[in-house]
């Protein structure tokens, strides 16, 4: 009986720390997430539909310096979207200055 109570003493403890962690990872990706929306002054984080071709596009603008080039990406097939990955695919290096 004893041993029962410190195998489950210990699965707790493992349970807890695992949870503790993942908790930790989320935080982390929440602050990584958050340093990925910030737009330096004379930045452009724009999202809108245009018409092309007669059909309303979903299309999003983001850069840090309005004067540079736009490059269009054009994404997989009908129905694919990569709207969730844009933000890891395009992030910028961020210095914490």
């Amino acid at each position: 009986m004893k041993r029962l109570r410190h195998c489950l003493a210990i699965l707790a403890l493992a349970m807890v720390a695992v949870i503790a962690g993942a908790f930790a990872y989320r935080a982390f990706r929440q602050h990584q997430n958050a340093l990925t929306l910030v737009v330096p002054a004379g930045g452009i984080d724009e999202q809108l539909f245009v018409p092309i071709n007669g059909v309303e596009q979903f299309v999003a603008i983001r850069g840090d310096d309005r004067r540079n080039p736009v490059i269009l990406f054009l994404a997989g097939g009908p129905g694919n979207t990569l709207v969730p990955l844009e933000r890891i695919r395009f992030r910028r290096n961020h210095s914490p200055s």
